[in-house]
Protein backbone atom coordinates (compact mmCIF):
# COMPACT_ATOMS: atom_id res chain seq x y z
CA UNK A 1 0.00 0.00 0.00
CA UNK A 2 1.44 3.35 -1.05
CA UNK A 3 1.20 6.15 1.47
CA UNK A 4 3.14 8.80 -0.43
CA UNK A 5 0.26 10.28 -2.47
CA UNK A 6 -1.94 10.75 0.61
CA UNK A 7 0.80 12.73 2.31
CA UNK A 8 1.28 14.86 -0.80
CA UNK A 9 -2.47 15.47 -0.98
CA UNK A 10 -2.61 16.61 2.65
CA UNK A 11 0.32 18.95 2.12
CA UNK A 12 -1.30 20.35 -1.05
CA UNK A 13 -4.59 20.95 0.74
CA UNK A 14 -3.01 22.72 3.70
CA UNK A 15 -0.41 24.85 1.94
CA UNK A 16 -1.35 28.52 1.76
CA UNK A 17 -3.97 28.22 4.51
CA UNK A 18 -3.76 29.39 8.08
CA UNK A 19 -5.50 27.02 10.47
CA UNK A 20 -6.93 28.87 13.43
CA UNK A 21 -7.66 27.41 16.83
CA UNK A 22 -10.97 27.72 18.63
CA UNK A 23 -9.84 30.68 20.75
CA UNK A 24 -8.84 32.88 17.82
CA UNK A 25 -9.57 36.57 17.95
CA UNK A 26 -8.99 37.16 14.23
CA UNK A 27 -11.41 39.88 13.09
CA UNK A 28 -12.28 38.08 9.84
CA UNK A 29 -13.29 34.96 11.76
CA UNK A 30 -15.31 36.97 14.28
CA UNK A 31 -17.10 38.77 11.45
CA UNK A 32 -17.80 35.54 9.60
CA UNK A 33 -19.15 33.97 12.79
CA UNK A 34 -21.42 36.97 13.34
CA UNK A 35 -22.68 36.69 9.77
CA UNK A 36 -23.30 32.95 10.18
CA UNK A 37 -25.18 33.46 13.44
CA UNK A 38 -27.42 36.04 11.74
CA UNK A 39 -28.61 33.28 9.37
CA UNK A 40 -29.40 30.68 12.05
CA UNK A 41 -32.81 29.87 13.50
CA UNK A 42 -31.18 29.23 16.90
CA UNK A 43 -28.04 31.42 16.99
CA UNK A 44 -27.40 30.67 20.68
CA UNK A 45 -26.69 27.03 19.75
CA UNK A 46 -23.82 27.99 17.38
CA UNK A 47 -20.51 26.28 18.17
CA UNK A 48 -17.48 26.57 15.91
CA UNK A 49 -15.59 23.33 15.35
CA UNK A 50 -12.93 24.64 12.94
CA UNK A 51 -11.88 27.81 11.14
CA UNK A 52 -9.52 28.20 8.20
CA UNK A 53 -8.31 31.43 6.62
CA UNK A 54 -7.06 31.32 3.04
CA UNK A 55 -6.41 34.69 1.46
CA UNK A 56 -9.67 36.64 1.45
CA UNK A 57 -11.76 33.57 2.35
CA UNK A 58 -12.75 32.35 5.77
CA UNK A 59 -14.18 28.83 6.07
CA UNK A 60 -15.94 27.98 9.32
CA UNK A 61 -17.26 24.54 10.23
CA UNK A 62 -19.88 24.72 12.95
CA UNK A 63 -22.69 22.93 14.74
CA UNK A 64 -26.10 24.54 15.32
CA UNK A 65 -29.70 23.52 15.89
CA UNK A 66 -32.21 23.62 13.06
CA UNK A 67 -35.89 24.50 13.45
CA UNK A 68 -36.68 20.98 14.68
CA UNK A 69 -34.02 21.07 17.43
CA UNK A 70 -31.60 18.69 15.72
CA UNK A 71 -27.92 19.64 15.87
CA UNK A 72 -26.48 19.85 12.35
CA UNK A 73 -22.87 20.27 11.22
CA UNK A 74 -22.58 22.96 8.57
CA UNK A 75 -19.93 24.90 6.68
CA UNK A 76 -19.97 28.66 6.21
CA UNK A 77 -17.66 30.46 3.80
CA UNK A 78 -17.21 34.23 3.87
CA UNK A 79 -15.39 36.25 1.22
CA UNK A 80 -14.00 39.59 2.39
CA UNK A 81 -12.49 42.66 0.81
CA UNK A 82 -10.38 45.11 2.75
CA UNK A 83 -10.96 48.85 2.68
CA UNK A 84 -7.91 50.88 3.66
CA UNK A 85 -5.46 47.95 3.44
CA UNK A 86 -2.31 47.96 1.34
CA UNK A 87 -1.24 45.10 -0.97
CA UNK A 88 0.56 43.26 1.86
CA UNK A 89 -2.69 43.03 3.86
CA UNK A 90 -1.39 45.38 6.54
CA UNK A 91 -3.54 48.35 7.38
CA UNK A 92 -1.87 51.76 7.04
CA UNK A 93 -5.16 53.42 7.95
CA UNK A 94 -6.45 53.12 11.54
CA UNK A 95 -10.00 53.20 10.12
CA UNK A 96 -9.36 50.26 7.79
CA UNK A 97 -11.99 47.56 7.89
CA UNK A 98 -13.02 44.30 6.35
CA UNK A 99 -16.13 44.21 4.19
CA UNK A 100 -18.18 41.05 3.70
CA UNK A 101 -18.53 40.56 -0.06
CA UNK A 102 -20.32 37.19 -0.26
CA UNK A 103 -21.33 34.28 1.91
CA UNK A 104 -22.14 30.63 1.36
CA UNK A 105 -23.74 28.27 3.87
CA UNK A 106 -23.55 24.60 2.81
CA UNK A 107 -23.39 25.34 -0.93
CA UNK A 108 -26.19 27.95 -0.73
CA UNK A 109 -24.99 31.42 -1.74
CA UNK A 110 -26.83 34.22 -0.01
CA UNK A 111 -28.27 36.88 -2.32
CA UNK A 112 -27.41 40.55 -1.93
CA UNK A 113 -30.86 41.14 -0.44
CA UNK A 114 -30.14 38.49 2.21
CA UNK A 115 -26.61 39.79 2.78
CA UNK A 116 -27.51 43.47 3.33
CA UNK A 117 -29.12 43.06 6.79
CA UNK A 118 -26.22 40.81 7.82
CA UNK A 119 -23.74 43.51 6.80
CA UNK A 120 -25.72 46.03 8.86
CA UNK A 121 -25.65 43.71 11.90
CA UNK A 122 -21.87 43.32 11.55
CA UNK A 123 -21.44 47.09 11.19
CA UNK A 124 -23.54 47.70 14.31
CA UNK A 125 -21.55 45.12 16.27
CA UNK A 126 -18.25 46.66 15.18
CA UNK A 127 -19.45 50.22 15.83
CA UNK A 128 -19.32 51.22 12.15
CA UNK A 129 -21.92 53.32 10.45
CA UNK A 130 -22.98 51.73 7.16
CA UNK A 131 -22.36 53.91 4.14
CA UNK A 132 -25.53 55.65 3.03
CA UNK A 133 -26.86 54.69 -0.36
CA UNK A 134 -27.24 57.79 -2.48
CA UNK A 135 -29.21 58.19 -5.65
CA UNK A 136 -27.77 60.19 -8.51
CA UNK A 137 -30.16 62.24 -10.63
CA UNK A 138 -29.62 62.49 -14.33
CA UNK A 139 -29.85 66.04 -15.63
Amino acid sequence: MKQGPAVVLIVALTSGCDFVDEWSTDPAIRMCETAIQETLQAPATYKRTEAVISGERVLVRFDAQNGFGAILRKVGTCLFAGEGYDASGKSPDPNARLVLRSMIIDEYRLSNAQLDPIKEAIAAQQGWIPQAKTAVKAN
